[in-house]
């Protein structure tokens, strides 16, 4: 197994995304490259309807857009955990 020390950043942001997976928040404190994996299987391909319906009944413009961007940004937490897993084997 390969290990990658996470920044602590990183780790609060995925946390933060996925509040409830203890597994995955274990994995990160690990510096298990299998965080990767688990990203990948979490991170949606586009709007779901859950996440439609959730911006949608929003109080402020802000909830708002943040419900529509969650998709992307737990995209772009994919990506930077590519980016980190590249550096830690160079």
């Amino acid at each position: 197994m390969h290990y990658i020390n996470y920044p602590e950043d990183f780790k609060q942001r995925v946390k933060n995304f996925y509040p409830n997976d203890k597994v995955l928040h274990k994995k990160l404190e690990q510096g298990d490259s299998t965080v990767g994996y688990l990203l990948d299987i979490n991170t949606p391909t586009s709007s779901s309807l859950k996440g439609l319906i959730h911006a949608l009944s929003s109080n402020t413009l802000d909830e708002f857009k943040s419900g529509l961007n969650a998709p992307e940004d737990k995209i772009n937490l994919y990506i930077e955990w590519g980016k980190l897993y590249k550096e830690s084997i160079e």
